[in-house]
């Protein structure tokens, strides 16, 4: 293939004392032609790696990582540690594989390797870089980083001001229990029904309440040794602002048993359906809270439609085997 090659004089048949002059007739006449024979690219000449970034015409820059020896604690103290430590860095050295042949000029005064995508102005590998597919010049990747860094922050001060906006939300639903018990007990604490049971206090004893029922679960009990059961736990706010959880009878013919809660329910969904419920009781006895505390139910009411509307969205998607969010054709 080699002797196919225009331009080429010497044969591998000729005499070995004619060797040196066909291997010399070879690499002056192959001269143009050695990209198309070999395309490999010059290694660089310190650490003779061919990974390299282009900086301008024929001007490259070595990429690969390249190992540096320093003395270690153990060099001058054998046992202290490694006698020498290996540390890597890239190589970055440059150097000029053939000749310039752009005559366009970068602003640093080296010769362009291409073009700025967005202002056309000619760039070198120094002051230009390749963003989705396209080469921008320093100063068009700086305003793409700030408006990317504007937007954001743009971001994380809407998610803030979600944030605290919740926050206050919440706190609006907690104040829907002294809001609601002012108002009951203004009005002569209507629709709160009588519960008897016993004390939280260290000698129990017999005691009686007024209040409101809340909320009504079905919880299990017991293990594998003593068996399973379920009761009904049912939760109440006293007039006085107590959480009392009233039990059904574990055994038939017994009294259902009423004591104060450990603690008021805690979370934000507790708070909310303890909320929602507070204000149903007030509407079914005419009792009318405070703005605030319609505000925070209205809210809340907004949120759980919101949720429901989500979830039946995706609902319906996932039963048209289509992804949630797009519109089958």
């Amino acid at each position: 293939m080699l002797a196919a090659l225009p331009g080429l004089r010497c044969q591998l048949a000729e005499a070995p004392s004619r060797v040196r002059e066909c291997l010399l007739g070879w690499r002056l006449d192959l001269m143009p032609y050695w990209p198309q024979v070999l395309s490999f690219p010059m290694s660089c000449p310190v650490c003779k790696g061919t990974d390299r970034r282009q900086i301008g015409p024929g001007y490259f820059e070595c990429t690969p990582q390249r190992a540096y020896e320093t003395e270690g604690p153990g060099f001058q103290t054998p046992g202290a540690g490694p006698p020498v430590i290996v540390r890597y860095r890239e190589c970055g050295t440059r150097f000029q594989e053939g000749s310039a042949s752009s005559s366009a000029v970068c602003s640093c005064g080296t010769f362009a390797i291409g073009m700025c995508g967005d202002c056309g102005r000619p760039v070198c590998g120094d002051h230009s870089a390749l963003v989705a597919g396209r080469r921008l010049c320093d100063d068009e990747i700086a305003r793409i980083s700030q408006e990317r860094a504007a937007e954001e922050e743009q971001e994380r001060a809407a998610l803030a001001l979600a944030g605290q906006q919740q926050r206050e939300h919440q706190q609006a639903l907690r104040n829907v229990v002294p809001d609601f018990l002012r108002a009951m007990n203004s009005s002569g604490n209507p629709g709160a029904i009588k519960v008897r049971g016993v004390d939280g206090s260290v000698r129990p004893k017999k005691t009686a309440w007024r209040a409101w029922s809340i909320s009504v679960a079905s919880v299990e009990h017991g293990n594998g040794d003593i068996g399973r059961w379920t009761r009904e736990e049912e939760l109440l706010l006293s007039t006085g602002g107590e959480w009392i959880v009233w039990l059904e009878p574990k055994l038939p013919n017994r009294k259902r048993l009423a004591f104060p809660a450990a603690r008021p329910p805690d979370g934000t969904g507790s708070w909310a359906g303890n909320a929602r419920r507070l204000g149903e009781i007030a509407e079914a006895n005419g009792v009318t809270l405070s703005p605030a505390s319609q505000a925070a139910l209205r809210w809340d009411q907004q949120q759980t439609d919101d949720r429901i509307s989500r979830l039946s969205s995706a609902s319906r998607a996932r039963s048209r085997g289509t992804p949630e969010g797009t519109v089958p054709n």
